[in-house]
């Protein structure tokens, strides 16, 4: 384990960092996502709305203006079934 791991489990806890570190690749594999299914919109290839869509899922865990839109396509979604 390098110096640096060890200085901020130190810091925060073993807990906290596995936590923290799950936060950060959650929010980045949520925007990379985002960003493929963007260009997946103008390229043949790629399906740009299923990525669209599970990049705004995998955020949703984690930002809250994502969390409440998501929570108001599902209830609009249940009030059309």
């Amino acid at each position: 384990m390098s110096g640096l791991l060890r200085r901020i489990e130190a810091r925060i806890g073993a807990g906290e960092t596995m936590g923290r570190v799950r936060h950060v690749a959650r929010i980045a594999g949520g925007y990379t996502l985002l960003v493929i299914g963007v260009a997946g919109l103008f390229l043949p290839v790629i399906p740009g709305t299923l990525l669209i869509i599970a990049g705004a899922a995998m955020l949703g865990w984690d930002l809250k203006k994502i969390k409440g839109a998501r929570d108001r396509i599902v209830s609009w979604w249940r009030r059309k079934r």
